[in-house]
């Protein structure tokens, strides 16, 4: 716990005592490189808090987005239900150069609502196991 004190009390605190922290804007012009250059560790350090608690922050408010399965699949609608009836689904099977269809189920197909093989990417990215509802004849 020493080791902790004494880096917090004794070494931070004469870093900053000894940082050369211009007093006003005036102050700026009459620095030299070397207090330059020991100011960009201090402003650097800065820099990346104030950019991480930007992006925690920004995660937090946007987190019922990021939850969001559909994106963006007619997101006008309170609701979403496609139906497929018979017909639909036979001639999708006839127009398939195979003996089956694929429906999407992770809602990044561009070709909805058929898979068109975006899931992988979506399991390899995310370690998800999502794949297609697959209808065979």
């Amino acid at each position: 716990m020493e080791l902790f004190s004494n880096f917090f009390n004794v070494r931070v605190s004469n870093y900053f005592g000894n940082l050369p922290l211009p007093k006003s804007f005036r102050d700026i012009t009459i620095l030299s490189a070397k207090d330059v250059l020991r100011l960009v560790p201090f402003f650097a350090s800065l820099g990346l808090v104030g950019y991480v608690s930007y992006k925690e922050i920004n995660d937090y408010l946007n987190r019922r987005q990021l939850e969001w399965v559909n994106k963006d699949y007619c997101k006008e609608k309170n609701k979403i239900a496609d139906i497929i009836s018979k017909e639909e689904l036979e001639e999708a099977l006839n127009a398939s150069k195979s003996d089956k269809v694929a429906y999407c189920r992770c809602w990044k197909s561009k070709s909805f609502p058929y898979c068109d093989g975006t899931h992988a990417k979506h399991n390899t990215a995310t370690g998800d196991n999502v794949g297609p509802l697959v209808i065979r004849k």
